[in-house]
């Protein structure tokens, strides 16, 4: 069967969502137009989700010959989506980030014998991995999905090297697409306001990949812990700690107090119906 040309669609794409941010930016609409939008908006947040995340071997072999065109089109969809489906987007770019890592490293499966398109279709994968993921950082530098996201990419990386390191026939460095994944991931998270909480979350991962035959990736991996001061991290948790202890002390004094004045509170009622 042929494969689809996204190349056609993205001056569809375009003017639809020109004529939509118009919209907006025109006259204060009533509620039934603003429903009318907001229809719009899901609908398009839908057809990123089709083309971001493929589900049969067909739609990842359009999805792998139309990378660069689904690429623009996420681009000019991201670009003019409302502030408001923030939340939306970034569910969508999560899955699109998980679904472009798998489709790089399961090419051999996916594609034919020819070299070729193993390449390319690890090479496309990657490509898109990258722009889901760097889109998701931008959009929520601060949110659980990025570091969800990035805990479950980093754990099957080190997973995923723990089961080839056996074998003689793995890829090398340059060419490992979890390497250059755990690598991206790790650029990304030298670039986010709060580099030492995301650090400090993940690790154990980090610390594991600093044990990678990749000598690129150990020094990213480096790189992000020294962002974080382990010793002020353990002094604080620490401290944390000792204030709970605390709290949990005067929350059972206070608890022994107020039984007691109960106690007191009963007798006094009992003494003044006994005329006492």
């Amino acid at each position: 069967s042929s494969i689809a040309r996204y190349d056609l669609f993205i001056p569809i794409v375009r003017q639809g969502l020109e004529l939509i941010t118009n919209a907006l930016e025109g006259q204060a609409a009533d509620d039934a137009d603003d429903r009318d939008l907001e229809d719009l908006w899901k609908r398009v947040l839908r057809i990123l989700s089709v083309l971001l995340v493929p589900s049969t071997t067909e739609s990842i072999q359009s999805y792998s010959y139309n990378a660069e065109d689904i690429l623009s089109i996420t681009s000019l969809c991201t670009d003019k989506l409302p502030s408001k489906f923030t939340n939306d987007l970034c569910d969508v770019l999560a899955l699109g980030a998980q679904s472009a890592a798998k489709v790089a490293r399961n090419q051999s499966e996916i594609s034919g014998d020819g070299r070729e398109d193993v390449a390319e279709l690890r090479t496309n994968g990657l490509k898109m991995f990258h722009a889901c993921f760097s889109g998701l950082s931008e959009s929520q530098p601060n949110g659980s999905l990025l570091l969800s996201l990035s805990e479950t990419l980093l754990r099957e990386a080190v997973d995923g090297a723990a089961q080839t390191a056996s074998m003689k026939e793995h890829n090398s460095d340059d060419a490992s697409v979890d390497v250059q994944i755990s690598l991206f991931v790790c650029e990304s998270i030298r670039k986010l306001p709060n580099i030492e909480q995301v650090a400090v979350k993940l690790f154990p991962w980090l610390c594991k990949l600093t044990r990678s035959d990749s000598a690129a990736l150990r020094t990213e991996a480096s790189t992000v812990l020294s962002s974080v001061d382990m010793v002020r991290v353990i002094e604080e948790a620490k401290a944390a700690e000792e204030r709970a202890v605390i709290a949990e002390v005067k929350c059972e004094q206070l608890r022994t107090e107020v039984e007691k004045l109960i106690e007191e509170n009963e007798e006094l009622k009992r003494q003044a119906m006994l005329g006492i």
